[in-house]
């Protein structure tokens, strides 16, 4: 990344408008492309599956619901994708008056060897700030080494009546699985609906099918699997599970959104006034 920044002359904390970034973030996300490496993911994909076929199976409806993720156009602002969990870029945490405007307060960098935050501003403004150094390319074992230093974060977050905001540089594979797993975590919904709800909201992640393949292996452990329609509504899955065909990302998004909000915990309600002291603040 740091050499495509330098082709451009240009620092990791020089502003670029929206239209650079796109340009910019989607060939970083080329070249990581290049690094999963087609061949060698179906070998490993087909070896896994023989070894567990539940999660040879989530992959593929992983897979079936997300497909190939275009690159958006437009990047402008994060998704919100609980009330208080958003998804995002780089570009996104270097923006403090929309940072302010979403009520984020605190922000989950999983990138910083490739993006610099803002982190003095943040502190003038009261804003948590976690640094998590993680890559993207097939074999990194990302949940393993990430997922729960990211659970405790957004747990105390979400404890005080903040908002988190999770991002890397593009916001596509990082940023997407931690956030991914947390709502799974945290909600207790299963992967599909969940992913479904996410993707309505930022299209163009996951893009790492190890990513991939590593949130289905915990929907598996965690038992988020979701029945076995996956992308039906296979039963299963709980009460009035009944057949059902294949479900697509625009009908399906509605309903996982509003089953994911009605499982969310009401956190601004139950947060004390005293757990407004971020613990959190700089890791």
């Amino acid at each position: 990344m740091r050499f495509i920044l330098a082709k451009k002359e240009l620092q990791l904390l020089d502003r670029v408008d929206s239209e650079e970034f796109v340009k910019i973030a989607g060939r970083v996300q080329r070249k990581a492309s290049k690094r999963h490496d087609a061949q060698e993911l179906e070998r490993i994909d087909s070896v896994a599956d023989e070894a567990d076929p539940a999660v040879g199976a989530a992959v593929a409806a992983i897979d079936e619901l997300l497909g190939e993720p275009e690159w958006a156009a437009k990047d402008e602002a994060p998704a919100r994708i609980a009330p208080d969990l958003l998804l995002g870029a780089a570009a996104h945490a270097a923006d403090l008056a929309q940072l302010e405007a979403l009520g984020v307060t605190a922000v989950l960098n999983l990138a910083p060897q490739s993006c610099d935050d803002p982190v003095g501003s943040y502190a003038a403004r009261e804003i948590g700030y976690t640094a998590l150094e993680a890559d993207d390319f097939s074999d990194y074992p990302l949940l393993e080494l990430h997922l729960e230093q990211a659970r405790e974060l957004y747990a105390e977050v979400a404890a005080a009546g903040g908002t988190l905001l999770v991002h890397c540089f593009a916001g596509v594979n990082r940023s997407a699985a931690i956030a991914v797993a947390l709502l799974m975590l945290t909600r207790r919904t299963p992967l599909v609906p969940t992913l479904t709800s996410v993707a309505a909201l930022r299209p163009f992640v996951l893009t790492n099918r190890s990513f991939r393949r590593q949130l289905a292996e915990l929907a598996v452990r965690e038992g988020l699997l979701g029945g076995d329609g996956l992308l039906g509504g296979g039963g299963g899955g709980g009460e009035g599970g009944g057949g059902g065909g294949s479900v697509g990302a625009e009908e399906a998004a509605p309903a996982a959104a509003a089953a994911a909000a009605a499982a969310a915990p009401d956190v601004a309600a139950e947060a004390a006034p005293e757990a407004a002291k971020k613990s959190w603040w700089r890791r």
